[in-house]
């Protein structure tokens, strides 16, 4: 299975088999020969590049050099789901949660469908997919702590991921905002991680806390998820320490999302799939984000 890493810093992607049939070898050829990624393209602050070229982008397998063919706006909607954790764990900090929720909305933009899910006690779809801006602002400033709740975020995330595992797109991403708390979950990091793979969605977290190392269940899983689960899915974690940032730290991601490119790149034909893809830039103070175009042939 190909493993993608994306720099600066690197980040890997997971890659799920397709299994085509009914294709003739000759059209399946072709395919395969062409891939597409969808990356995002920051600068160190954080800002996202407006001018991405073909030689700004460089790709290997396993270490040998392949043609970037193209690099384009991506204009494809994306499916973003937005958890929101509103466990106990949230209390005192709803007045930023709102808000940062309200200017990641605002800076995706339009045609995108999104979802937000709030996550203590149970996940539960406070609105479903839609592109309803104004029904989405509604529920971002309706959000609330519920007491005596222990977060659900390992549920919710599986279960989202079985979700977009149903829907018809390329482009996915799953978006936990979650603060440091007590946990209750039916699932462990391989369940976890093995969902938002089968998604092909890439996972971009927003955790809020302390979050020690701890060696027992489920701190331990949750530990992986957030390392794992967002840097094999091409996304990010991007850690805090209070709620106050919540709202640049949201605006920043939502603004990154929103500026995406399709890249494209040439493979030769070969009987023997690749066992890593490498992303990086060719400018200074670049770093490149991404993950796999959902439904591509890409073993």
């Amino acid at each position: 299975m190909p493993k993608l890493q994306f720099g600066r810093p690197a980040l890997a992607a997971a890659c799920a088999m397709l299994i085509v049939v009914g294709v003739n070898d000759s059209v399946r050829a072709q395919d395969e020969r062409q891939q597409t990624v969808y990356v995002s393209a920051v600068l160190e602050n954080g800002s996202p590049v407006d001018d991405l070229t073909v030689d700004d982008v460089i790709v290997r397998e396993d270490g040998r050099l392949r043609e970037v063919l193209s690099v384009t706006r991506a204009t494809d909607p994306m499916d973003v789901a937005v958890l929101v954790d509103t466990s106990a764990a949230s209390t005192g900090n709803i007045q930023n949660l709102r808000a940062g929720v309200s200017v990641f909305l605002e800076a995706l933009g339009n045609g995108h469908r999104v979802a937000i899910v709030t996550l203590a006690a149970r996940p539960t779809i406070t609105v479903d997919y839609t592109t309803d801006r104004a029904r989405l602002m509604e529920a971002a400033e309706a959000l609330f702590a519920q007491p005596n709740t222990a977060g659900t975020r390992m549920d919710a995330i599986v279960e989202v991921a079985r979700g977009l595992e149903q829907r018809v797109g390329t482009r996915a991403v799953i978006v936990p905002v979650v603060f440091d708390g007590a946990e209750t979950t039916r699932f462990y990091s391989n369940d976890v991680l093995a969902a938002l793979e089968r998604s092909g969605a890439a996972m971009h977290a927003v955790t809020i806390g302390q979050f020690l190392s701890e060696p027992q269940e489920p701190e331990r899983s949750l530990a992986e998820v957030w390392e794992r689960g967002t840097r094999d899915t091409g996304g990010q974690r991007i850690l805090i320490r209070v709620s106050n940032a919540l709202d640049t730290v949201l605006e920043r991601l939502g603004n990154e999302l929103a500026s995406q490119y399709e890249v494209t790149y040439g493979r030769p034909e070969s009987l023997i799939p690749p066992e890593d893809l490498e992303i990086t830039p060719n400018r200074a103070g670049l770093t490149l984000r991404g993950t796999w175009a959902r439904g591509s042939t890409r073993n």
